[in-house]
């Protein structure tokens, strides 16, 4: 795998608990490499090659880290435009408190408030609905009635979402040949993340070679050879 480097580097960054489950039946090298990737991507440097599963695992993370430092980046900018302006713009639409006077009604109607926050909040959920989306449509990477994916994502609750990228990593990795997989309609519809992930023989050897002759793999079996370790 090869990544561009992040225009800017970040401080620090957030590690969820939920990722636990799809990275603890892995090897003790792959932990370290998709922590070592962690620190690598968040940080701005070139990142390494990946095995495989690593990179899948890796792939389900990356864009949580680009939505916090795409967030946190908004917030800067914002705080500092309004710095440069003088501090938080004003209400333009505040309205004047009526003063009973002639020309100035007793009892004005009461002015609508404006519905900027609400505006805002529609669009951040649904630019946040969008973006889980097409992290679950690359990492299903089964393209197939995307319009009609899309609309049944959107009437998902936020519980099914989360347990869908804990569990579509496992799923994945038990159907290598996605030829096999379920179409990404028919996963969303029959709630197919609550189902337990069977290997057939052939998917389990197919997965398993999928280990093999990584760079760590063979890294490690000349390493083997030359200390003389049948």
């Amino acid at each position: 795998m090869s990544d561009k480097v992040q225009k800017q580097n970040n401080d620090n960054f957030v590690v969820y608990g939920y990722w636990y489950d799809p990275v603890k039946g892995l090897t003790v090298e792959q932990k370290a490499e998709i922590l070592d990737a962690m620190f690598q991507y968040n940080m701005g440097l070139t990142m390494p090659e990946l095995s495989t599963i690593s990179n899948i695992v890796f792939q389900f993370m990356k864009p949580v880290f680009d939505k916090n430092r795409d967030k946190y980046n908004a917030i800067c900018e914002r705080n500092r435009g309004n710095g440069e302006k003088g501090g938080r713009p004003k209400n333009p639409n505040k309205p004047k408190k009526p003063s009973g006077y002639s020309g100035n009604p007793k009892n004005p109607d009461e002015p609508k408030k404006a519905n900027n926050d609400n505006d805002i909040k529609n669009d951040k959920n649904d630019n946040l609905s969008k973006h889980d989306f097409m992290r679950f449509w690359d990492l299903y990477d089964k393209k197939s009635d995307k319009e009609k994916c899309f609309k049944k994502w959107n009437s998902l609750n936020s519980k099914d979402i989360e347990t869908i990228f804990k569990n579509l990593p496992e799923y994945i990795k038990s159907t290598p040949d996605k030829q096999f997989r379920k179409n990404p309609f028919t996963y969303l519809n029959g709630k197919c993340w609550n189902n337990e992930v069977i290997y057939s023989n052939h998917n389990k050897e197919k997965s398993e070679q999928s280990e093999k002759y990584t760079p760590e793999w063979v890294k490690k079996e000349r390493a083997i050879k030359a200390n003389g370790v049948n």
